[in-house]
Protein backbone atom coordinates (compact mmCIF):
# COMPACT_ATOMS: atom_id res chain seq x y z
CA UNK A 1 0.00 0.00 0.00
CA UNK A 2 1.31 3.92 -0.72
CA UNK A 3 1.86 5.87 1.77
CA UNK A 4 0.46 9.45 1.53
CA UNK A 5 2.74 12.15 1.22
CA UNK A 6 3.90 13.58 4.42
CA UNK A 7 3.98 17.56 3.63
CA UNK A 8 6.54 19.96 5.18
CA UNK A 9 4.28 22.60 7.08
CA UNK A 10 4.32 25.44 9.80
CA UNK A 11 3.16 24.25 13.25
CA UNK A 12 0.67 27.10 13.10
CA UNK A 13 -0.69 25.66 9.81
CA UNK A 14 -1.53 22.69 11.20
CA UNK A 15 -3.66 24.68 13.73
CA UNK A 16 -5.49 27.10 11.58
CA UNK A 17 -6.55 24.26 8.81
CA UNK A 18 -9.86 23.02 8.41
CA UNK A 19 -9.94 19.52 10.02
CA UNK A 20 -12.16 16.70 7.93
CA UNK A 21 -12.12 13.64 10.13
CA UNK A 22 -12.23 10.58 7.65
CA UNK A 23 -12.67 7.08 8.63
CA UNK A 24 -11.31 4.57 6.20
CA UNK A 25 -8.25 4.09 3.70
CA UNK A 26 -10.21 5.37 0.87
CA UNK A 27 -11.70 8.53 3.21
CA UNK A 28 -8.67 9.46 5.21
CA UNK A 29 -8.38 12.57 8.07
CA UNK A 30 -6.87 15.47 6.77
CA UNK A 31 -6.32 19.34 7.22
CA UNK A 32 -7.74 21.39 4.54
CA UNK A 33 -4.79 24.06 3.71
CA UNK A 34 -6.04 25.64 0.25
CA UNK A 35 -6.53 23.47 -2.03
CA UNK A 36 -4.66 20.70 -0.11
CA UNK A 37 -5.68 17.91 1.58
CA UNK A 38 -2.84 16.89 4.13
CA UNK A 39 -3.13 13.68 6.04
CA UNK A 40 0.68 13.22 6.77
CA UNK A 41 3.02 16.04 7.74
CA UNK A 42 6.49 16.68 8.10
CA UNK A 43 7.62 19.14 11.09
CA UNK A 44 10.80 20.37 12.35
CA UNK A 45 10.68 21.81 15.96
CA UNK A 46 12.22 22.16 19.82
CA UNK A 47 11.01 19.85 22.17
CA UNK A 48 9.48 22.01 24.38
CA UNK A 49 8.25 19.22 26.60
CA UNK A 50 8.32 15.69 27.13
CA UNK A 51 7.20 12.50 29.02
CA UNK A 52 6.96 8.75 27.93
CA UNK A 53 4.58 8.96 25.17
CA UNK A 54 4.16 12.49 24.29
CA UNK A 55 6.25 15.66 23.19
CA UNK A 56 5.53 19.08 22.60
CA UNK A 57 7.32 20.39 19.72
CA UNK A 58 7.41 23.96 19.17
CA UNK A 59 8.95 26.37 15.67
CA UNK A 60 8.55 29.35 15.31
CA UNK A 61 4.82 30.00 14.73
CA UNK A 62 3.74 27.38 17.56
CA UNK A 63 3.31 24.19 19.40
CA UNK A 64 1.53 20.70 18.42
CA UNK A 65 1.47 17.79 20.81
CA UNK A 66 3.28 14.81 19.12
CA UNK A 67 1.98 11.67 20.69
CA UNK A 68 3.03 7.98 20.14
CA UNK A 69 1.17 4.57 20.73
CA UNK A 70 3.17 2.19 21.32
CA UNK A 71 7.63 2.45 21.68
CA UNK A 72 8.46 5.55 24.01
CA UNK A 73 9.72 8.38 22.64
CA UNK A 74 13.37 8.92 22.74
CA UNK A 75 14.22 12.72 22.91
CA UNK A 76 14.21 14.91 25.86
CA UNK A 77 13.67 18.68 26.21
CA UNK A 78 15.50 20.98 23.96
CA UNK A 79 16.22 18.56 21.18
CA UNK A 80 16.24 19.69 17.60
CA UNK A 81 13.44 17.10 16.03
CA UNK A 82 11.97 15.75 13.00
CA UNK A 83 8.61 14.23 13.18
CA UNK A 84 6.28 12.82 10.55
CA UNK A 85 3.03 11.24 11.63
CA UNK A 86 -0.41 11.93 10.72
CA UNK A 87 -2.29 14.55 11.73
CA UNK A 88 -5.71 13.72 14.46
CA UNK A 89 -7.82 15.82 16.64
CA UNK A 90 -9.32 14.62 19.70
CA UNK A 91 -11.18 16.09 22.90
CA UNK A 92 -7.68 18.05 24.03
CA UNK A 93 -6.91 19.68 20.40
CA UNK A 94 -4.74 18.43 17.62
CA UNK A 95 -2.44 16.73 17.40
CA UNK A 96 0.19 14.33 15.38
CA UNK A 97 0.38 10.86 15.61
CA UNK A 98 4.08 10.36 15.15
CA UNK A 99 5.27 7.59 12.72
CA UNK A 100 8.95 8.76 12.72
CA UNK A 101 10.65 11.44 15.66
CA UNK A 102 13.94 11.68 14.80
CA UNK A 103 16.61 13.74 16.81
CA UNK A 104 18.41 16.52 14.14
CA UNK A 105 22.02 16.96 15.10
CA UNK A 106 22.82 19.83 12.80
CA UNK A 107 20.85 23.11 13.39
CA UNK A 108 21.32 24.25 9.67
CA UNK A 109 18.71 21.47 9.00
CA UNK A 110 16.33 23.64 10.43
CA UNK A 111 17.53 26.60 8.33
CA UNK A 112 17.63 24.63 5.73
CA UNK A 113 13.87 23.84 6.77
CA UNK A 114 12.93 27.43 6.98
CA UNK A 115 14.42 28.33 3.85
CA UNK A 116 11.87 25.54 2.30
CA UNK A 117 8.93 27.23 3.65
CA UNK A 118 9.73 30.84 4.20
CA UNK A 119 10.39 33.07 6.77
CA UNK A 120 7.22 32.62 8.82
CA UNK A 121 6.83 36.07 10.72
CA UNK A 122 9.31 39.06 11.31
CA UNK A 123 10.04 37.64 14.60
CA UNK A 124 10.13 35.03 16.40
CA UNK A 125 7.61 34.05 18.78
CA UNK A 126 8.63 33.02 22.68
CA UNK A 127 7.20 30.14 24.86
Amino acid sequence: MKRAVAYRVWIRDLSSGEYVAGGSIENPTFIKLGERKISRVDVIGTVAEESPNAIVVQDKTGKIAVKTFGEPIAVKKGDLVRVIGKIRQDRTGRFISGEIIKRVDDANYQLLREKELGQPLIEEISF
